[in-house]
């Protein structure tokens, strides 16, 4: 078998801080929970350039699929200058 090597030496750039945020679920309270947990981490020393990354899974399974869209929707209407991508 042939095995390939891969370049692992990925860095993120300096003055950049990315947070993915995964599989919510419908779980409007465990969402709201991780953007505090942004938001502190943020206070102690925010980058220049901020980006998080939604990484689907909104709905389903979970008490609040609707909870979760709107807050979604309110976070990409935000003028807080903090770059955001849902996948």
């Amino acid at each position: 078998m042939n095995e390939k090597t891969y370049k692992t030496d990925f860095r993120i750039a300096e003055g950049q801080r990315i947070y993915a945020i995964g599989d919510i679920h419908g779980q409007a309270k465990l969402l709201d929970k991780m953007h505090e947990l942004i938001s502190m981490d943020l206070v102690e020393g925010a980058p220049e350039n901020i980006h998080v990354v939604y990484l689907g899974d909104y709905v389903d399974r979970g008490p609040d699929s609707r909870g979760v869209l709107d807050r979604l929707i309110e976070r990409k209407q935000s003028n807080d200058n903090i770059k955001r991508t849902f996948l």
